[in-house]
């Protein structure tokens, strides 16, 4: 027993200047490998770190594609061939204060008109300024009334387009490509007497 433990101090002995501490930077380095600190990875992050061949990314992508573009098209179908009638209605020489516009589609182009349909009211303010939003593409008459109450609607006819105040007389209006101004001057009755 003895001379084992005589062979044990003797390997100590020889040994004993091989073993050292490495140092603290070492451990620093070995210690953030084996036990990272934990970071938020944010969704983006996640995403392109998913496998570029992972079919759910193929399928994800797709479906995401598929929804915008739908989406751009039902804009276009709903507001891309729509346009805007707006202008001034006028009492003599001044813009009428007060009144209604009315808005009519045609569908026939023969005089007189046969298939003249009411397609959309609009208040006449104060400015004397109409407009009618999201107008489809077609042909159109223009009518304005003043307000009943008011001293314009003792003087001044309701007027179709184009200072006429028949029917058979109004121009119609082509909504194209563009947006249209159009003024309306009311015709002037001045012998009328209203009540």
């Amino acid at each position: 027993m003895e001379e084992n433990q005589h062979l044990e101090n003797k390997f100590r002995e020889s040994f004993n200047d091989f073993e050292q501490t490495p140092p603290e930077s070492i451990w620093e380095g070995v210690r953030s490998v084996l036990h990272p600190e934990p970071r938020y990875i944010g969704f983006w992050a996640r995403i392109t770190q998913m496998p570029q061949n992972s079919r759910f990314l193929r399928i994800s992508a797709g479906a995401v594609a598929a929804t915008i573009i739908l989406f751009l098209l039902f804009l276009w179908l709903a507001y891309g061939n729509h346009r805007t009638i707006r202008g001034h209605a006028y009492a003599g020489e001044i813009r009428l204060c007060r009144g209604t516009a009315y808005l009519f589609k045609v569908e026939d182009i023969a005089k007189p008109f046969d298939s003249v349909k009411h397609y959309r009211s609009s208040v006449v303010d104060d400015n004397g300024s109409y407009k009618f939003i999201n107008v489809i593409p077609g042909k159109y008459l223009l009518r304005i009334i003043p307000e009943l109450n008011s001293t314009f609607y003792k003087i001044y006819e309701p007027s179709w387009f184009d200072q006429h105040d028949s029917l058979q007389a109004a121009h119609t209006i082509e909504v194209k490509s563009d947006d249209l101004e159009v003024d309306v001057h009311l015709v002037a009755e001045p012998n009328r007497i209203k009540k």
